[in-house]
């Protein structure tokens, strides 16, 4: 992944896991975090998958849900420069967050750059 990329990549990646360790799953004893990485899809529709899943947090009722430049970075940063899919779901006990990028954005396409 070229360097453009991924420096949005890692901010978007610092700015969940701020977000988890000032009101989320990092900050809060016996909460839960699950992190993976996956393919999804097939062909051109192939990509990669990082979901964030929190449980056994407490949510708080304002603090974390409020747009700041964490959610415009990862909301429409991500879209506009890697054609990124993003997803934010508030749960009752914790965020989930999946983030698909495009094959290509990841990687050189099959067969060749």
């Amino acid at each position: 992944m070229p360097g453009d990329k991924v420096q949005v990549v890692a901010l978007a990646l610092h700015e969940i896991a701020t977000k988890a360790a000032k009101y989320g799953a990092i900050s809060q004893e016996g909460a839960r975090l699950a992190v993976r990485w996956y393919w999804e899809g097939k062909g051109e529709a192939r990509g990669l998958a990082l979901e964030w899943r929190e449980g056994g947090v407490a949510m708080p009722e304002v603090e974390a849900r409020q747009r700041g430049f964490g959610a415009e970075l990862i909301e429409r940063m991500l879209p506009y420069q890697l054609k990124a899919q993003t997803r934010r779901e508030f749960t009752p006990d914790g965020v989930h967050r999946l983030i698909t990028l495009p094959a290509w954005a990841v990687g050189p396409r099959e067969g060749g750059a």
